[in-house]
């Protein structure tokens, strides 16, 4: 019987964090995915509006990884400072309930959502950012083959073509800028009308009664026909899927232990392997920075803790993306340390808040 009421008070802050951290997500996702949209249009303009909205949420998965983290501190931050500001903290020290169990619950939802994390990084990320690359390459190259009615511009790689108009398929007053071949210049031409169509992997432009403004090219005919291999129009770069951000772990963890790959390249599937693990383990260096955070502003508004969680945040990610990998891959330290040196540190100044805060 003694142990019920700080059992229910456990399922209280656990039912507490994890609706604040639903509504952390919800708030996150209201600001991430405009700019997530912003992102894929910038990327795929000129596509169909069910390539672009199928590109979306490919895009999205990216950041997961990066959100959750930053959604589980605020909710941290958000739940103990009302906690303090309630005074419902204050009464559980008079119950003579040990600060420390208030983290129970808050180190139960880190680590699963460390688990899933590590799932998501090790071995769905991966895939993703993989059929992302492919999903954006094929959705330019359909879209430049389709030439949809009503479009007076295309714009892909190097390639522009730009009307002031269409008549069928055709692009009237039309400028176009033809890419620069190995050893060559770019051709940048005027035409009253260009007639696109596609042959095999050319793309085949008749321009009528052309001349050039640029370029060595100087038709003085009435149709000028050009010939442009769509790897000069459209010049994606090449994908390898033996980059790190391709392969999950198991994979990376596989091709080390065939000790055939490059030095260079076993250094950057180390510091992968191990950046995704670093990164997964966020979470409880979030719950001891975000609790004492909130009981510590508890003077002030709650506005005032989250802004100070999303500044825990951001120079986590600063330090954690920039300087561990420049680090490692510089060899000025180990990969381990420059994988989890950030961690550690956020870590122990959390304990060193967490001591102070709680002990009172």
């Amino acid at each position: 019987m003694h142990n019920r009421p700080r059992l229910t008070l456990q399922w209280y802050l656990l039912r507490q964090l994890v609706v604040a951290f639903l509504i952390a997500l919800a708030g996150t996702s209201f600001v991430v995915v405009p700019a997530v949209l912003v992102s894929a249009i910038h990327k795929l303009g000129g596509v169909e509006l069910f390539a672009l909205l199928g590109y979306v949420p490919m895009l999205a998965m990216n950041l997961v990884s990066f959100a959750l983290p930053l959604c589980f501190l605020l909710a941290v931050v958000a739940t103990f400072g009302r906690l303090a500001q309630d005074q419902e903290w204050t009464a559980m020290q008079m119950a003579g309930i040990h600060p420390f169990k208030a983290l129970l619950p808050g180190l139960l939802c880190a680590c699963a959502l460390s688990a899933g994390t590590y799932w998501m990084l090790a071995n769905h990320e991966p895939r993703s950012t993989w059929e992302q690359r492919e999903y954006l390459r094929d959705a330019l190259a359909n879209a430049f083959r389709r030439l949809a009615p009503g479009r007076t511009e295309l714009q892909f790689g190097d390639f522009y073509l730009n009307s002031a108009g269409r008549d069928g398929p055709s692009f009237v007053q039309a400028v176009v800028q033809i890419p620069a071949r190995k050893e060559g210049e770019r051709i940048v031409i005027v035409a009253d009308r260009v007639d696109p169509w596609f042959e095999g992997n050319d793309l085949v432009l008749r321009a009528i009664r052309a001349r050039a403004v640029a370029g060595k090219a100087n038709p003085r005919t009435d149709q000028w026909v050009l010939r442009v291999p769509l790897s000069d129009a459209y010049q994606p770069r090449p994908l390898n899927k033996l980059q790190a951000r391709y392969l999950t772990s198991a994979q990376m963890t596989e091709l080390l232990e065939t000790e055939t790959v490059e030095p260079d390249r076993a250094r950057k599937y180390e510091l992968e392997i191990q950046r995704r693990r670093a990164l997964a383990a966020v979470f409880p260096m979030f719950l001891l920075l975000g609790a004492p955070t909130g009981l510590w502003l508890r003077r002030g508004t709650l506005l005032a803790a989250l802004a100070t969680a999303v500044g825990y945040a951001f120079a986590y990610y600063v330090l954690f993306i920039r300087a561990s990998k420049e680090l490692a891959l510089h060899g000025a330290v180990p990969v381990p340390v420059a994988a989890w040196a950030v961690n550690v540190l956020g870590l122990l100044a959390g304990m060193w808040m967490c001591w102070r805060v709680l002990r009172r």
